[in-house]
């Protein structure tokens, strides 16, 4: 391959790394440092506050905070708790330097489809990585006498970057949000974790596994490592009387209106990375399997959040650790079916049959179109074609969700259809991620 001289010396380093055979195996991640769970502890201003842990309030109001509110799955959760539980007052967090700053990064992550106006939300800045939100004692008094209970959604999403990188804002940051649950009076949390907090954990994997007994966990792999250790947190704070949910989705994509999508995750930089160089393999998996891609809609998921906060309130919980996936079974489309999909939207594919050529050729077409990158660039893209190496195998774990069907009614239909990837794709195309077709 011939490569442009234009090319970015960072460009030529992550093209060596993803081509070349430098990613980690299992062997070598044995060396990496290990976070054990008994070392994950409340700090002694958490455990005083709990050991002394107030009452809650009465039943007669309901004011839900909900931290991360202008993050992808962060509005959805607020148009599904507006749905649900329309008598509510929603405190919408974000991060920014003031409240009016906060309103109008809310707004804009609604891409103007969100008036706020008419009706109960009531934004509020808010850092969770910093002492109590950053905020001033006033405005943290105030806000705390004011809450019942806790969405805490807000996380940092990054799978670069490690435990230490991510621990100020999705660790330090759940245990601010705990904090918070024990002042002035007793708040209920609802966290929202995350599937990957399983880690390498094989076979079923029960909604009622307990992380604090589960295996020690690379620091290496950040994101699915602070999210299990946020769970150990809200476990050790449950066990102080606080009520807490902990809800793991797994992998959200558009959802049904208008395929809107979470431009920065993989499956969209997979998505792009296969349109734009018009290279598909004939099949992702290795060969006679077809597995289930276990995704859902990211309003899906957004619905069983705030149906989870609604039955809590009005104390019809039965179980406080909930699994959001696909159904794994026959009825779930795979990859293969999904970029079937793709072509039926009407972009053309080349096929490839050797997966191994594949690879290399959606790599090489990656750096040799730098130039002509727009919202996902190839240094986007590299990092996480590193995944697709191999063809996909038989998969090593089924993540029961009988929990969840308790509260949805068990589901009956693929939750991930033709409609909802041609909207995606329209999305794409209407954000300009995409060319027009």
């Amino acid at each position: 391959m011939v490569i442009d001289p234009t090319v970015s010396v960072r460009m030529l380093q992550l093209y060596t790394e993803t081509i070349g055979d430098s990613v980690s195996t299992d062997k070598e991640s044995e060396t990496q440092e290990m976070l054990r769970s008994e070392d994950i502890h409340l700090g002694t201003k958490t455990i005083q506050l709990l050991t002394n842990l107030p009452m809650a309030r009465s039943k007669g109001t309901c004011n839900i905070l909900l931290t991360g509110a202008n993050g992808y799955l962060g509005r959805f959760i607020l148009s599904s708790l507006l749905k649900a539980l329309p008598d509510c007052r929603i405190y919408a967090m974000v991060r920014a330097i003031d409240d009016s700053s906060a309103a109008e990064k809310l707004v804009s992550s609604f891409y103007g489809r969100l008036d706020i106006k008419d009706t109960p939300v009531t934004v509020v800045r808010g850092d969770i990585s910093k002492d109590r939100f950053g905020l001033t004692d006033e405005e943290y008094s105030k806000l705390s006498e004011s809450i019942d209970v806790v969405v805490h959604n807000a996380a940092l999403v990054n799978h670069a970057f490690s435990y230490d990188d991510l621990f100020s804002t999705n660790v330090k940051g759940t245990e601010e949000v705990i904090q918070f649950a024990a002042t002035d009076h007793r708040k209920a949390i609802h966290y929202i974790s995350s599937i990957s907090s399983y880690g390498n954990l094989t076979g079923y994997l029960l909604e009622d596994t307990d992380m604090r007994l589960s295996n020690d966990r690379p620091k290496r792999r950040g994101y699915s490592t602070s999210k299990w250790a946020s769970e150990i947190l809200i476990e050790r704070a449950r066990e102080y009387g606080i009520t807490a949910t902990i809800i793991r989705p797994t992998l959200m994509l558009g959802d049904h209106l208008n395929g809107d999508s979470n431009i920065s995750d993989w499956f969209v930089r997979l998505l792009t990375g296969v349109v734009e160089t018009k290279l598909c393999p004939t099949s992702f998996y290795t060969p006679n399997q077809s597995i289930c891609f276990d995704a859902i809609p990211v309003d899906y998921a957004s619905d069983i959040v705030a149906n989870i906060v609604k039955r809590e309130i009005e104390g019809e919980l039965d179980y406080y650790r909930f699994n959001l996936v696909s159904k794994q079974d026959e009825t779930t489309a795979s990859l293969d079916t999904i970029f079937s999909w793709v072509e039926s939207y009407g972009h053309s594919l080349k096929r490839v049959s050797h997966y191994d050529q594949w690879y290399e050729q959606i790599c090489n077409k990656i750096v040799e179109s730098h130039s002509k990158s727009r919202a996902l660039p190839p240094w986007s893209l590299l990092p996480m074609l590193r995944s697709f190496k191999h063809p996909i195998g038989l998969k090593g774990s089924h993540y029961s969700d009988l929990n969840t069907q308790s509260v949805t009614g068990p589901s009956t239909q693929s939750l991930i259809d033709e409609d909802i990837i041609h909207k995606i794709l329209k999305f794409l195309i209407d954000r300009q991620v995409l060319d027009q077709l």
